[in-house]
């Protein structure tokens, strides 16, 4: 679970960088950390997912709700 905590704080940075480039006017810059806060989410869900999967296979996942 460490590795989707390090990848979601990748995913706030990038998104922080991206409000400050368009504060400054830096467009593409923004539009290139956005595209690094997608990739860092889409590998975020990646991996719970696998986890997921896992803990499905050892009879550990149960649903909330």
């Amino acid at each position: 679970m460490d590795f989707v905590v390090e990848k979601i704080e990748k995913v706030m940075e990038n998104l922080e960088r991206a409000l400050n480039n368009i504060e400054n006017g830096e467009l593409r810059l923004a539009i290139a950390d956005l595209r690094h806060a997608e990739e860092n989410s889409t590998e975020g869900i990646y991996i719970l997912l696998a986890e997921l999967e896992e803990m499905n296979k050892n009879g550990k996942w149960f649903h909330n709700g």
